[in-house]
């Protein structure tokens, strides 16, 4: 291993040539304006101060520039082109082999860019601090480090250069990496800090690390993973791969994404879904394997697998949309919300235990819910609401509103539960019984109005309603103490208060359907 300098006997603060041996060979041209060659072998080649050429050759050559703007030459062998901050302006070519451009930010927060220029060279600048400029002929890939503070690297289209992946490490700070302008795939470790990395049209892998970070796909087929904090990660098109892991993430799929499999790992986990806005058909459900599985099943179908998260939220947007939720005891789900936006839309949870919570919006819609403790708001318009098992909250809002007693079969109090209407309108809403459920019901005089609780079990009504309490009863025996095999279904509560007198009801307030 050896160094021939020129003048000799070794490199000086002037202007030295250094050439190497066939050795792998490390030196540093020091002061003044240098030319170092490493010829064969794995070179380290350090500019030191001044405008120095250095050519690594043969083999894969490490070429660090340092201070003042300097020419780097890879050669031949899969070369490493560094700068560090404090460097200049330089002009980097990687010639043969995978070469790669490492840049090393400033650690108080560095405003980054990268693009190509007429030419097809990569360009990439440092906007504040000290400006610099790297003008980068080729080089297979771009590692960006950003060190300390709060980063920033745009990167757009480099698709007429030599770069096919471009990295970046933010380092502590609340760093921004936004990739939407470019094809080239990117790989992005935000660091500790609340980061928000964005992807392109290309295959990103993007790593939030710890802090709560904001994580965005774009196009492609995207690997996207929160690590700690509470995250929101957003797919974008392509079929992608989204991992909360530790904290309460949001994991965000919109109307025109791909078909996505999502981890929420560790914490409270939020799928939230977005729909079309012009009526789409939802189907929740679990596989054998225990996954929760989301399906739309028009417009342009797709497939959510998650394997795990504690809630969906479910958003239809406008137009007539359906939500199909079926049982989810398997899977780590345990809440469902669906808002039903505009239009008329349909939930039936009949097939699920997983409590729900659902706002139907404007339009007539119509709310099924479970066999869960389950909340159901119909909001504007004409809306059917149907508590089903467990003790539900129902509430009409505006319009003309009917809440549907209807078990499926003969009475059972654990089929109907006690559920409370929170707003029911004598002048517009229904109360609606199905004869099956409440058998012996064929006529409106069959429906009694009370004094108090205590006269309820007396009644000649099979169905009795308490003006003392706002309860409603199932009088299976009529007249004959107690309630037979009835019981209390339902509370009428419109303001939420117990020492307030209930609304008035008449027969007429009810219907009896088949």
């Amino acid at each position: 291993m050896a160094v021939n300098w020129i003048p000799g006997p070794g490199p000086t603060n002037g202007a030295d040539v250094g050439i190497s041996d066939a050795a792998s060979d490390n030196f540093n041209g020091l002061g003044g304006n240098d030319s170092l060659y490493g010829n064969a072998g794995n070179d380290l080649l350090q500019g030191g101060d001044g405008i120095d050429y250095l050519s690594g050759g043969d083999g894969n050559d490490t070429i660090v520039g340092n201070r003042g703007n300097d020419t780097f030459i890879g050669g031949n062998g899969n070369d490493r082109l560094i700068w560090n901050n404090g460097d200049g302006s330089d002009r980097i070519s990687g010639n043969a082999g995978y070469d790669v451009v490492e840049v090393n930010g400033a650690g108080v927060g560095d405003n980054f860019r990268l693009e190509q220029d007429a030419q097809g060279r990569a360009i990439f600048d440092r906007l504040n601090l000290v400006p610099f400029t790297l003008t980068v002929d080729s080089a297979e890939r771009f590692e960006i480090n950003g060190g300390g503070g709060d980063d920033i690297l745009d990167v757009n289209n480099l698709s007429a250069t030599s770069v096919n992946a471009v990295w970046f490490t933010g380092g502590a700070g609340n760093d921004v990496l936004d990739g939407s302008g470019t094809a080239t795939p990117l790989r992005a470790f935000g660091g500790e800090g609340n980061d928000s990395l964005t992807g392109g049209t290309g295959n990103d892998s993007l790593y939030g690390d710890t802090g709560n970070d904001l994580l965005r796909g774009g196009d492609g087929i995207d690997y996207l993973s929160g690590g700690d904090g509470n995250d929101t990660i957003v797919g974008n098109r392509g079929n992608d791969t989204f991992t909360g892991g530790y904290g309460n993430d949001r994991l965000i799929w919109n109307n025109g994404d791909g078909s996505d499999r999502i981890s929420g790992n560790a914490g409270y986990d939020v799928v939230e879904v977005n729909g079309a806005g012009v009526g789409d058909n939802f189907r929740l459900q679990q596989d054998a394997q225990g996954r929760a599985i989301f399906d739309r099943l028009n417009l342009v179908p797709f497939t959510l697998t998650v394997d795990s998260a504690e809630r969906f939220e479910i958003n239809g947007g406008g137009g007539d949309d359906i939500l199909d939720v079926n049982n989810l005891s398997g899977t780590s789900v345990n809440a469902v919300w669906f808002t039903g936006g505009a239009g008329n839309d349909f939930l039936d949870g009949s097939g699920t235990a997983t409590p729900l919570r659902a706002f139907g919006g404007e339009g007539n819609d119509i709310l099924y819910g479970g066999a869960g403790n389950d909340n159901l708001y119909g909001d504007a318009g004409n809306d059917t609401l149907r508590g089903g098992k467990g003790n539900d909250i129902l509430t009409g809002g505006a319009g003309s509103d009917r809440f549907v007693f209807n078990s499926g079969t003969g009475y059972n109090s654990a089929d109907l539960g006690v559920n409370k209407i929170t707003d029911f309108s004598s002048y517009s809403d229904k109360i609606v019984l199905d004869k099956t459920t409440f058998a012996g019901l064929n006529d409106l005089y069959q429906i009694t109005i009370v004094a108090n609780d205590a006269a309820a079990a007396t009644s000649y009504g099979l169905i009795t309603y308490s003006l003392g309490t706002g309860n409603l009863f199932f009088n299976q025996n009529s007249i004959s103490p107690g309630l037979g095999t009835g019981s209390l279904f339902a509370n009428i509560d419109n303001d939420n208060n117990q020492y307030t007198t209930p609304p008035l009801l008449s027969a007429t307030n009810f219907e009896i359907v088949a």
